[in-house]
């Protein structure tokens, strides 16, 4: 493929814009009552809670979006133990500074390796990957938070329950109790994994490339110290794809989308005090954004992700206005990084003989 030719796919996939996938409805259902769930959080003066009941309550609903019912709930409460045991790691290891500069580093290498193997398994392994390993790194390097481990991942699961309940009541007057239709998996999560377990398949390269990826960006957060430097980590886990193409896209895209939300934030917070209750009303719209585009265009969910994370991170007492500066190089370093580390033990080329599972081209997997 030609550097144009390369390009213009790039291009195309920042552009892309699958209006099939629109949809406001559910999206709409959710993101109220994530706002609600932040809402409680000012009302009772714990905003603490705010963050990882709000990731809990944003991440879960993104798995299995486009399954029925009875495969949708299973999935999300798999998702949900997932990510409850990613943000648990990641605590236990942030409450020791020590552990956190030696073993925190490796931990986040292994965490990254599994994280991107997984997505041999299909598409919803491979997005419930990106999501564990982004709340792990996440809730490893901060934010500050009075809240123990077990703590944090407790909040976090009532979250995510919430939401599986509500979607679940939302959808049961066009998916009655009498239309449930129990479909096994085909094969077990075991056996499709070992199965990709080949030097030619492109999910264990990706494995690697991320785990290495990870290692860096953790230990380059902390070399630097600056404000929120879960971000650059965080960024790696959002942007890396399997293959060049995609990471191109998810690079660019998550740029101009982080630059985005952060203006919307800083428009919206800047000009003038706004009360708790308004910053959690600026998260419920950064949370509906985000659940309306996820499946739809990439760029413009990151810009509502962006909106979610700054206004909950404003409802913790840290001003858009003190650290905005730094995330914008914590994005464009993590963007660095993620496009040094795709050219380590690249992806077959599509034609390749040696390629392995030709059926599960991650070209054509949508952006998660």
């Amino acid at each position: 493929m030609t550097v144009s030719s390369h390009l213009r796919k790039v291009v195309s996939g920042v552009a892309d814009f699958e209006r099939e996938n629109l949809a406001w409805r559910l999206p709409v259902v959710v993101a109220t009552s994530t706002l609600a769930l932040m809402l409680i959080c000012v009302w009772l003066d714990h905003v603490a809670y705010a963050i990882p009941l709000g990731a809990g309550a944003l991440f879960v609903p993104v798995v299995g979006m486009h399954a029925p019912l009875p495969r949708r709930i299973l999935t999300q409460l798999w998702t949900l133990m997932w990510i409850m045991l990613g943000t648990l790691a990641g605590g236990l290891v942030s409450s020791d500074q020590v552990l956190v500069s030696t073993l925190g580093v490796l931990l986040a290498g292994v965490f990254g390796f599994g994280c991107g193997f997984v997505g041999a398994a299909g598409t919803t392994a491979r997005l419930l990957g990106v999501l564990t390993l982004v709340v792990f790194v996440v809730f490893m390097g901060g934010p500050d938070t009075p809240l123990g481990a077990l703590e944090v991942a407790v909040v976090l699961g009532l979250g995510g329950l919430v939401q599986v309940v509500v979607i679940t009541l939302a959808r049961l007057r066009s998916e009655p109790l009498r239309t449930w239709v129990f479909v096994p998996v085909e094969s077990s999560l075991i056996s499709r994994l070992r199965a990709g377990w080949s030097t030619r398949n492109d999910y264990l390269r990706h494995g690697v490339r991320l785990g290495l990826a990870i290692m860096a960006a953790t230990a380059l957060s902390q070399a630097l110290s600056w404000p929120h430097q879960f971000w650059i980590p965080m960024t790696v886990a959002w942007v890396s794809a399997p293959d060049n193409t995609g990471t191109a896209t998810r690079v660019a895209a998550r740029m101009l989308g982080t630059l985005g939300g952060i203006a919307i934030v800083a428009a919206v917070l800047g000009w003038q005090p706004v009360s708790p209750y308004g910053v959690a009303v600026l998260a419920g719209l950064g949370a509906l954004m985000t659940i309306v585009f996820f499946p739809v265009q990439y760029g413009l969910a990151v810009v509502g992700v962006t909106v979610f994370v700054a206004s909950l991170l404003s409802l913790l007492g840290d001003p858009l206005s003190a650290t905005e500066t730094y995330r914008v190089l914590e994005t464009f370093i993590a963007c660095v990084v993620t496009v040094a580390f795709a050219f380590v033990w690249r992806a077959l080329p599509v034609g390749d003989v040696r390629r392995g599972q030709p059926g599960n081209d991650p070209s054509l997997v949508p952006p998660g």
